[in-house]
């Protein structure tokens, strides 16, 4: 059985343990590194069943490595996990902006080595984690990936250069749509509706419009058939919003 090691024991890791440990799926050895006794402690709490420590070598020891750090870290935190790196490890990194041949580069030409990135329902085995492998992962790496972290969700292979894209739309885009999803849940209850079928209602509702605004041969607009729109004076100024903020953390993320 493999061991795994998180480099990192923020907010994505705590995501990626808990929707492991909702599938059932946590392996049998893992390590979190993290300096941060708070992080450390808020992860030996929620999370049963795995190993926390403040020695970076504890986890970069490990069959599989995960780098789970800000941009601004990796460079450092690379320079000490190479000393601990087995010749065979398999990288994971989830680090933003850096992409496989420059984690390779860091890693003093590991090559071993791919990119994720998870969002916020992994938690709850929905997710959508695309990921990139570098040219020396082989099939058997893909389905240890599979293994590993499959449970969590989709995990679509894609071209390094698009990770960052689907930060904006997939991983970021649930932050856009929580709030949303909660005060519509809020007002259904207020209204009258009994919380099982609220609960119905709104999971439904957020699959379907998915589904009915993606849906490429309805041959037909949808939202112009619907008799009443709420919130149309509002449209075009979140769209607006939409496209400056958006862009604008697209371009922070790829420049």
């Amino acid at each position: 059985m493999k061991t795994v090691g998180f480099i990192g024991g923020g907010r994505i890791v705590n995501i990626m343990l808990k929707g492991l440990v909702a599938a059932g799926k946590l392996p049998p050895h893992v390590t979190v590194y993290d300096p941060d006794a708070a992080a450390r402690d808020n992860l030996a709490k929620s999370i049963k069943g795995i190993n926390v420590t403040d020695a970076l070598s504890g986890a970069a020891g490990a069959d599989v490595v995960v780098l789970a750090v800000h941009p601004q870290a990796i460079a450092d935190v690379t320079r000490e996990a190479v000393k601990d790196l087995k010749k065979d490890a398999f990288v994971l990194s989830l680090v933003p902006k850096i992409k496989v041949a420059k984690t390779i580069e860091l890693l003093g030409g590991h090559a071993r080595v791919a990119r994720m990135n998870p969002n916020a329902p992994s938690m709850v085995n929905r997710g959508f984690n695309p990921v990139s492998y570098s040219q020396s992962c082989t099939a058997d790496d893909r389905k240890m990936m599979g293994d590993l972290f499959g449970a969590l969700g989709a995990m679509p292979e894609v071209e390094d250069a698009q990770i960052d894209a689907f930060a904006v739309v997939t991983a970021l885009g649930y932050t856009y749509l929580d709030y949303q999803c909660a005060e519509l849940f809020s007002l259904a209850k207020q209204f009258g509706i009994p919380e099982e079928l609220a609960s119905q209602g709104i999971r439904s509702l957020f699959a379907g419009v998915a589904e009915t605004v993606l849906k490429k041969d309805a041959g037909f607009d949808a939202l112009n058939l619907v008799p009443a729109r709420p919130l149309s004076e509002q449209e075009e100024s979140v769209k607006k919003l939409y496209n400056d903020k958006l862009v604008e953390r697209y371009k922070m993320l790829t420049q």
